[in-house]
């Protein structure tokens, strides 16, 4: 063995004596142990990770999670007060139609609608456009005068032909349950 060799099998084994050293800590050991008792799980996990990473599919989930990141970070207090207050809306609203005689009600009114067309989706669909555009009208107080004046309208007309065919509906309904 040439001197030269001599001081880089030293050099290797100093360095090999610095990295145990520095391995050789509790965490580490701890570590070893966990890796141990967990070898079949851990091996299945990496087999998992490496398919993702060969499909691609792991760029793209880091992608989505750096987006959803951004997402949360971009929400202020306000926008999260409105989310709530929107999720408590809808579960007032659920608890509001778990009821046995809103869920009823709601059955008779919708077979109504749907006696008018014989798809009850296009009856549906009606009522809630004619919901939608009342909702952006500024509604008043009306008296039986308005509705007189009110039904020479031709909307208005139409609306009512249409409210009297489902409250026909409504009531052939009724009658055969």
């Amino acid at each position: 063995m040439t001197d030269e060799m001599a001081r880089d099998v030293a050099g290797t084994t100093a360095t090999l004596a610095e990295s145990a050293d520095g391995l050789a800590t509790d965490e580490t050991a701890a570590l070893a142990e966990t890796v141990g008792q967990n070898g079949a799980e851990l091996e299945n996990a990496l087999e998992s990770l490496l398919a993702l990473q060969r499909s691609g599919a792991l760029t793209d989930l880091v992608e989505i999670a750096e987006v959803v990141s951004l997402l949360t970070a971009a929400l202020d207090d306000e926008m999260v007060r409105s989310l709530a207050g929107t999720g408590s809306g809808l579960g007032e609203l659920a608890q509001t139609a778990a009821d046995d005689d809103v869920r009823n009600g709601l059955e008779t009114l919708l077979s109504g609608v749907g006696a008018v067309d014989e798809d009850t989706g296009d009856g549906i669909e009606t009522v809630l456009a004619g919901v939608g555009a009342a909702e952006g009208e500024q509604v008043e107080s009306a008296g039986l005068l308005d509705l007189l004046r009110q039904s020479r309208d031709p909307e208005v007309k139409r609306g009512l032909g249409y409210l009297l065919a489902v409250a026909a509906g409504i009531g052939q309904h009724t009658a055969e349950n």
